[in-house]
């Protein structure tokens, strides 16, 4: 995940003994040792999905399962102060709010009821239920804030959605029941979703109005494309 700046890069490290977040700074070109800096303790830190970077690019909040019980937890950490790991809630998948310190995320309430994508404050106050289906994944906010696109098997396979957040109306933007649609990514401008398809019979990119209407070929990817939810898409301005 890229942080909004441009400055950094945070990431899975997959390297031998060094598995966990880690955090790539853009300082021109250094030594691999030299390369990233680790940002919390647990090899379970930000592997199931990326982390998210804060507005100001000071703080980002991960999932992890390192806890006891193995349930998944939503953490913060401030950049550059892992001992400021601080536990925020039970969930997968965070991404903050493009302006505001509100995180949305994949969870249940205390009790591991009511499962579905919730939202929340910076500190892990404020939490409200916005959908009630606990396949609702990877959710991404709109530019403007007032809309989360997400990946949901609701109707049977993956597919895009849409929720608005002031009325929690949702919205349908792929439907196609032969193949797998995910990983979304919207615009800077909020008019598009980028998504990875294997419409086809092969995995490539592709592009559909935020608004809803006809998918279109993006382009194509090269090489293997396994295991495809352990993937993100990130639209840089």
């Amino acid at each position: 995940s890229p942080r909004r700046s441009g400055t950094a890069i945070a990431y899975y490290n997959t390297r031998a003994n060094e598995e966990g977040l880690w955090v790539f700074e853009r300082k021109g070109l250094v030594e691999s040792p030299q390369r990233g800096q680790r940002v919390s303790e647990f090899v379970e830190d930000g592997y199931d999905s990326p982390a998210s970077w804060s507005v100001a690019g000071d703080r980002l909040v991960f999932a992890s399962t390192a806890a006891g019980d193995r349930r998944s937890r939503i953490y913060g950490v401030w950049f550059g102060e892992p001992a400021s790991v601080t536990g925020l809630a039970f969930g997968k998948e965070p991404a903050y709010h493009p302006y505001l310190d509100r995180i949305v995320y994949n969870g249940t309430n205390d009790s591991g009821n009511e499962p579905g994508l919730w939202v929340m404050n910076g500190d892990g106050s404020g939490r409200a239920r916005v959908t009630d289906n606990g396949n609702d994944s990877r959710p991404v906010w709109t530019p403007d804030g007032a809309n989360i696109v997400f990946l949901s098997t609701r109707d049977g396979n993956w597919e895009l959605y849409r929720v608005r957040l002031k009325d929690g109306a949702i919205f349908r933007l792929t439907d196609d029941i032969r193949a797998q649609d995910g990983l979304p990514a919207v615009s800077p401008d909020g008019e598009f979703v980028a998504f990875a398809s294997d419409r086809g019979g092969r995995w490539r990119i592709w592009v559909v109005p935020l608004r809803g209407g006809t998918a279109r070929l993006l382009l194509e990817i090269s090489g293997e494309f396994t295991n495809w939810l352990e993937h993100s898409i990130q639209w840089i301005p």
